[in-house]
């Protein structure tokens, strides 16, 4: 509220003093209509203030009048007029103004100086109403444009975000039809196999369309979406294992929803299931100075040829983290021997309680250190 009311006084303060020179034009002209400067300050600078706020009516009638949709014969027409009029009336109430300054202060002169000076003063008025008409149209255009540009951000946004979402479920979609011939398969042999993957599959997708609802979720609901997927691949290639290392602050932040899920896709099927002998996927997160760092390794065979489709998981990645975190998260893709590796940086995004006990804990570890 006190943030509101600062900025309406300076608000005010910047619109009088946009008007100065006018109240100082006047005063001079008082002046030189053969007043002392401090009854020509006295009569004129009031005068002028009040066609500042005279003035005013130019925002209703530009507002009323658009440049684009109105005829310039008629535009011109009823500008001119205004200006004359709100001169004129100008005039008119700086005359009475006169007449209280009059009662206070007795000048035999200040009428006269008014009259010698009011064929000028009613041109500087229709001079400065068409200088206040440039003004306002100038301060439409501006806003149109600034409201223009609001828009197309938006609208960018809006587009950014349906590229994501396209993306996300262009991702590996034949896991699905993968996972459905392997319980196929598995009915005949395994029947107890083929149950247990029809409802890890289903808890996969049920929790893949909650969470992927939700713009963000802990980095620990992540893992429960990424193990049931883990689960489901380990079913079908027995070669596969996997290990984490997350700390349990880490678990707790905040992370884009299905972030990891394209990475861990990437690293089973372009990494562990094409060599013979399978593989460990290992997933490390820690945080550090504020910075959730996350680690995704897998073994591969660098002599295969690249799969059609191999980096798409991984684009998309990086532009959610781009969209998320501009200029604040990093992405890196290291390739060294037989291990491929993923890293990801972006700020720790606590929820208030469990930042409050990390610094907590934090604090508690100086004091004994």
């Amino acid at each position: 509220m006190q943030s509101s009311k600062t900025q309406t006084r300076i608000g005010w303060g910047l619109f009088l003093a946009g008007w100065t020179p006018l109240t100082g034009l006047t005063v001079v002209l008082l002046q030189g209509g053969g007043l002392s400067w401090l009854d020509a300050f006295l009569a004129g600078f009031p005068i002028g203030i009040l066609f500042a706020f005279l003035a005013q009516s130019t925002g209703y009638l530009c507002r009323a009048l658009p440049l684009a949709e109105t005829g310039r014969t008629r535009l011109l027409a009823t500008l001119l007029l205004g200006a004359l009029i709100t001169s004129a009336f100008w005039l008119l109430l700086g005359r009475g103004w006169l007449q209280v300054v009059h009662r206070w202060y007795d000048e035999p002169e200040l009428f006269q100086s008014y009259s010698n000076q009011l064929p000028t003063l009613f041109v500087v008025g229709v001079a400065f109403y068409l200088l206040s008409v440039a003004i306002q149209y100038l301060a439409q255009a501006f806003e149109k444009s600034q409201e223009a540009e609001r828009r197309a951000l938006k609208l960018e946004l809006l587009a950014r975000q349906a590229e994501l979402k396209a993306l996300q479920f262009q991702i590996n979609p034949h896991f699905l039809f993968n996972s459905l011939n392997s319980i196929s398969a598995l009915t005949r042999s395994d029947a107890a196999g083929a149950r247990r993957m029809c409802l890890l599959l289903a808890r996969f997708f049920r929790r893949s369309l909650s969470f992927g609802a939700q713009e963000k979720i802990s980095l620990g609901r992540e893992l429960e979406l990424i193990r049931d997927y883990l689960d489901i691949e380990e079913i079908r290639f027995s070669t596969l294992q996997t290990e984490f290392d997350v700390q349990p602050q880490a678990e707790q932040c905040l992370v884009p929803s299905l972030l990891l899920q394209p990475l861990v896709e990437n690293a089973v099927k372009h990494g562990i299931t094409r060599l013979a002998e399978g593989g460990l996927m290992r997933l490390q997160a820690a945080v550090q100075s504020g910075r959730l760092s996350i680690r995704i390794d897998n073994p591969m065979d660098p002599e295969l040829p690249v799969r059609a489709g191999t980096g798409l998981g991984l684009k998309t990645v990086e532009k959610r983290l781009e969209n998320h975190y501009p200029q604040q998260a990093a992405f890196r893709i290291l390739k060294q021997g037989g291990v491929f590796r993923v890293e990801l940086s972006l700020p720790a995004d606590l929820p208030e309680e469990a930042s409050a006990q990390a610094e907590a804990l934090s604090d508690l570890a100086e004091a004994k250190g």
